[in-house]
């Protein structure tokens, strides 16, 4: 298993996975993990202790898991805030490590879906009633964790828990394609999961965020987002999931789009979550109506027209729609063959104001500049230099009309 900060730099991406698995345990506060543990030789194993996002009720504790050295052999180790338990073993061994628990432990079972696993969904269901002390309940895939509270668990107890993981899976297979992740080699699908948490209340109605600096990463849901997240047609159907799920597939170069010196990384995340609502057949998000009462396309074609765009004048729904012009011009998989040159070239920078356009217009075969800087996308000296290099002809200006039809 690769560490976090080793696969996030081969995917050129911003925000991390997480490289952890449930072991289906509960620390509770200052209480002692017994485990055994055997440990392959060129590996380590790494053990976290807490629920990424909670914190305790009397509001102690870290929202970020804390991480252990584990130790082959019999072993204890205490956390001062407990939570759920994770392991990874990292390294390059193709062996297999031992985790588990042992008696005389002081924590208490957790259940936990496995999707892979004959007769998950019988042995899960089993857990939940027999398992009850612990506040949280987990649901495993090849490429997705969910961490719920128990109570939210047991309102859809009935529901069929292999149907929703199938769901997560679809929608991350849809992400990741955009992202240009396939076969093998640099462009490859790889071990590290996304970790979807649904916390509650802590940060107002509506209200998800993607970590980014914390490692293995998560993305944290308000209770509002509980039902969609634990339901197939909910992961189906939310565009909160989708964009949040879009954070972990920015690349560096394109994470926060700049316009007059202001960064925005609300733009190309939902180049990712508008590849799962076309997937899914559903109408665009730009053909909502904006705050003017015209639909979001309209709206930013009329302040183009009018020179009137930049930092303060276009909100992120403006911003997509000059991105999505290139798609509709250059087809769906255009983004895509963006996403892979970047990642074949292991370009980590964030420096979007030179990569946006010399990317896209290599991609296009033709210079891009006049086209973004007419949507008020910066663009840096080195971007100019090296665009002027390649001697493509200015693309046409007949992009910058291009729009969806209309509802």
């Amino acid at each position: 298993m690769p560490s976090t900060q080793e696969e996030s730099n081969r995917l050129t991406t911003y925000t991390y996975l997480s490289n952890l698995s449930p072991v289906g345990e509960y620390l509770p506060k200052g209480k002692r993990l017994t485990y055994y543990a055997k440990i392959p030789i060129g590996t380590q194993l790494k053990i976290a202790v807490g629920t990424p996002d909670f914190t305790l009720s009397d509001g102690s504790g870290s929202k970020v898991p804390r991480m252990y050295d584990g130790k082959s052999g019999n072993n204890t180790l205490t956390d001062p805030f407990g939570g759920l338990i994770y392991i990874a073993f990292i390294g390059n061994s193709n062996a297999s490590g031992e985790f588990a628990a042992m008696e005389g432990t002081e924590s208490i079972p957790s259940p936990v879906f496995v999707h892979y696993m004959k007769g998950a969904t019988v042995r899960y269901r089993e857990d939940l009633a027999k398992y009850t002390e612990s506040p949280y309940v987990e649901f495993v895939s090849r490429h997705a964790i969910l961490t719920v509270r128990r109570e939210d668990a047991l309102r859809h107890k009935d529901d069929d828990p292999f149907e929703l993981m199938n769901a997560y899976e679809e929608i991350i297979d849809v992400e990741d394609r955009y992202l240009g992740l396939e076969g093998s080699g640099i462009h490859r699908v790889g071990p590290l999961r996304h970790h979807f948490v649904a916390s509650g209340n802590q940060a107002g109605i509506g209200y998800a965020y993607t970590s980014t600096d914390d490692y293995p990463g998560w993305m944290a849901f308000h209770s509002d987002f509980t039902d969609d997240l634990l339901t197939s047609a909910g992961v189906r159907n939310s565009w909160g999931i989708w964009h949040e799920l879009g954070h972990q597939h920015q690349e560096n170069p394109l994470f926060s789009l700049m316009t007059e010196g202001v960064g925005d990384a609300e733009v190309t995340v939902n180049l990712f979550a508008g590849a799962v609502q076309r997937h899914f057949k559903k109408p665009s998000r730009l053909l909502e109506s904006g705050s003017s009462g015209n639909d979001i396309w309209k709206e930013a074609l009329d302040k183009r027209a009018a020179g009137n765009v930049g930092a303060k004048s276009m909100s992120p729904w403006h911003k997509l729609a000059a991105l999505e012009q290139l798609r509709l011009a250059y087809g769906d998989n255009f983004w895509v063959n963006v996403h892979r040159m970047i990642r074949a070239e292991n370009i980590n920078s964030r420096d979007s104001a030179t990569y946006l356009a010399l990317m896209t217009s290599r991609q296009a075969g033709c210079d891009l500049r006049a086209f973004f800087r007419g949507w008020g996308f910066d663009i840096s000296a080195t971007a100019d230099t090296e665009i002027v290099k390649l001697g493509f002809p200015e693309c046409p200006s007949k992009i910058a009309a291009m729009r969806e039809p209309a509802a």
